[in-house]
C-alpha cells in the first residue's frame, strides 16, 4: 500500500477527505459532508437500503452478516485455524493491561471532560437562545465532534498500545490513520469554539475552557504520537513486507527464535 506522508502527518493544508484507503475505515461518519461518497461502499449500500425502505437495524444486520461471510471465506481460502486464536493472543493478560493503560491515559480523560463540558454548554445555550443562522455550522461541528473525539482517541490509543506490545504493523497503521480522524475532530472543533467565542459574549468562560481543553488534547496527542518516528517504523515494516511476502519480522533482540 502506498501511503501519502502528508496524510499521515495530519497536514492542516490537506483535504480532510483525502485519505486514500477505503473511506469508511477512517472517517468521521458525516456522510453528507464527505467528498468520498462516490467510492464509499458503505455509503452507497446505505443509500440502496434507504431506497428499499430498510431501517438502520436491518442495514446493520446485513453489514454484519456480510462481514462474517467475508472473514469466513478468507479463513477458508487461506486454510487458517482460528480456534483458540484470541485466547492464545491474550492469555498473558495483555488485553486487561492495555485497557487499563488507556483508561488511565490523560488524553482520553481530557476528551471525556471536553465532551461533558461541551454538552453542558449546549444544554444551557438551547434553554435560553435560538441559534442564529450565521452560527449554525459552528454549532453543528461542535455538536458532531464532541462525541466522536473520545471514541476515536480511545481507538487510536488502543492500536498504539497494541503495536507497542506486539509490534504488528497493522496496529501501527490503524493508530496512525485513526489519529487523523482525531486531528480532524480537533481542528474543526477548535475552529467552531473560537467562532462561537467571538460571537457569544455571555459564554466566554466555558468557551475559553473548551478552547484550552482542545489545545491541550492536540498538544498531548502530538507528544504521545511522535509521527516521524512512527512513520519511519511503519514504512520499514511495509518495505519488509513487500520484499518478504508471507514472512514476519523478528522482534528486536532475538536471533533464530532465541533471545540474545
Amino acid at each position: 500500500m502506498d501511503i501519502d506522508t502528508n496524510i499521515l502527518m495530519g497536514d492542516d493544508d490537506m483535504n480532510d477527505d483525502d485519505i486514500s484507503i477505503s473511506p469508511y475505515n477512517y472517517c468521521d461518519y458525516w456522510c453528507e459532508k464527505c467528498l468520498a461518497q462516490d467510492h464509499c461502499v458503505v455509503y452507497n449500500k446505505e443509500l440502496e437500503a434507504e431506497e428499499e425502505g430498510k431501517n438502520a437495524f436491518e442495514v446493520a444486520s446485513e453489514n454484519l452478516e456480510n462481514a462474517i461471510d467475508m472473514i469466513r471465506q478468507y479463513v477458508e481460502e487461506n486454510d487458517i485455524d482460528i480456534s483458540g486464536m484470541l485466547e492464545e493472543v491474550y492469555d498473558d493478560g495483555s488485553f486487561e493491561k492495555i485497557y487499563q493503560e488507556i483508561q488511565e491515559n490523560p488524553l482520553l480523560a481530557m476528551c471525556h471532560i471536553y465532551m461533558e463540558r461541551s454538552e453542558e454548554f449546549f444544554e444551557h445555550y438551547r434553554d435560553r437562545y435560538l441559534t442564529p443562522p450565521f452560527l449554525v455550522e459552528a454549532f453543528s461541528n461542535l455538536g458532531w465532534y464532541r462525541t466522536l473525539l473520545p471514541v476515536k482517541m480511545e481507538r487510536t490509543l488502543h492500536s498504539l498500545y497494541e503495536f507497542t506490545a506486539r509490534e504488528e504493523e497493522f496496529t501501527l497503521q490503524d493508530a496512525l490513520l485513526t489519529s487523523l480522524v482525531v486531528y480532524k475532530s480537533l481542528r474543526r472543533s477548535l475552529s467552531a469554539v473560537r467562532e462561537l467565542k467571538d460571537n457569544l459574549v455571555d459564554y466566554q468562560d466555558i468557551l475559553t475552557e473548551l478552547e484550552d481543553l482542545l489545545v491541550a488534547i492536540h498538544t498531548g496527542l502530538k507528544h504521545e504520537f511522535p509521527f516521524w518516528i512512527l512513520l519511519k517504523i511503519l514504512c520499514g515494516y511495509l518495505v519488509y513486507a513487500q520484499n518478504h511476502p508471507g514472512k514476519k519480522r523478528r522482534k528486536k533482540g532475538t536471533h533464530n527464535g532465541e533471545k540474545n
